[in-house]
């Protein structure tokens, strides 16, 4: 996303080289000029002009416009707003937007490569399809249920048919919902007092992972994985896993000049 510099016009008038410096950050060949914003009511006070901030300017000048959006990516523009609150944006999306993501795997068999640590790690990782408004936060002393919990299943088995492997890679996709919560509530300690079929009417809206195509790993034959995965609502301030976005970030806009 993009920040220009607010250019609404306060009591008074700067002189051109101030008002360059107030609005745009200069391009050296070895070092940039006026980084720092300069906010201070009384920073121009001394040439009579009101530095302060308005909110029926901020209502005139402020602007979006989008640029791209695509089913993963938004890029836009943010048009008389202060980089600091372009940047607090930024912070707001990586931290503080709710999302779900497996935090607890039950591992029941696991004779692949790849150890049972790093495995669960792995699929905390993988973005689910999931809207946070359906559940609610589970405290930690809170015992899973069909309002705080999805639960997945993972059974794959890798077999030779002839000259033929099967499964020898394990995809996402292969993570299957159990709307009727966990099949080993012993123990999970995982009971739902109903199923969660109501919550997704629609087959289209089912959780799963957002992408069908990611290598969680890879097997040989006689190899097997069997777990559950438990996913639960958080932010992306408590760990990454929780980010709604992989990458967000802003810049100035630039204006070349001869």
């Amino acid at each position: 996303m993009g920040s220009k510099k607010d250019k609404s016009n306060k009591k008074g008038k700067l002189p051109e080289h101030l008002e360059n410096q107030k609005d745009f950050m200069t391009c050296g060949p070895d070092v940039n000029f006026h980084v720092n914003t300069l906010t201070s009511a009384n920073m121009f006070r001394s040439v009579g002009y009101d530095n302060s901030w308005n909110y029926e300017d901020f209502k005139e000048n402020f602007q979006i416009e989008i640029n791209r959006l695509e089913e993963d990516v938004i890029e836009f523009d943010m048009i008389g707003i202060d980089p600091a609150i372009a940047n607090s944006l930024r912070r707001i999306l990586i931290a503080e937007i709710p999302t779900i993501a497996i935090e607890h795997v039950f591992m029941v068999n696991n004779t692949s490569i790849i150890q049972d640590e790093v495995f669960a790690h792995r699929l905390g990782l993988v973005p689910l399809k999931i809207d946070p408004k359906l559940l609610v936060r589970r405290a930690p002393e809170e015992a899973a249920a069909e309002m705080n919990t999805i639960v997945f299943k993972l059974d794959v088995v890798c077999k030779r048919q002839g000259d033929i492997v099967t499964n020898d890679k394990v995809y996402s996709s292969q993570l299957k919902w159990l709307p009727m919560g966990s099949e080993m509530p012993d123990e999970t300690g995982c009971r739902f007092a109903s199923g969660q079929a109501h919550m997704f009417p629609i087959e289209a809206d089912h959780p799963r992972p957002v992408h069908s195509d990611i290598l969680l790993a890879k097997m040989r034959p006689g190899q097997c994985i069997q777990l559950e995965a438990h996913c639960t609502k958080g932010c992306g301030k408590e760990h990454a896993k929780w980010s709604p976005v992989s990458t967000a970030l802003y810049r100035l806009h630039p204006e070349v000049v001869k």
